[in-house]
């Protein structure tokens, strides 16, 4: 690694170059690209989610079936609310003839 202001190389472990003293930017840890927590560089998945952090092929068994489970549960309401299948029915007025008093 080579420093950025001077140009003198600098040992991974430093944090300060030796020539000018320049204060070298800190490496970026890896985060989980699902819930954001550190984790080791040479992690294969999460240890807090799970979650792969390598690379992989999408494939259906890559989801989190809690996830898609979730996904459907909601496709399924939105659908039943445009669809409105269980709509109740709406009253209907009709015309009553009202009783008129007979004279006495």
């Amino acid at each position: 690694m080579k420093c950025p202001v001077c140009g003198a190389e600098v040992s991974d472990k430093a944090s300060r170059c030796p020539e000018c003293g320049f204060a070298l930017p800190p490496k970026e840890t890896p985060r989980c690209p699902r819930c954001g927590v550190r984790v080791s560089r040479y992690a294969e998945e999460c240890f807090m989610c799970g979650a792969p952090l390598k690379a992989r092929k999408f494939s259906l068994r890559s989801l989190p079936w809690a996830d898609f489970a979730l996904l459907a549960v909601l496709a399924l309401s939105l659908w039943l609310w445009l669809a409105s299948p269980f709509t109740l029915p709406k009253p209907t007025f009709t015309a009553m003839s009202t009783a008129t008093p007979t004279p006495t």
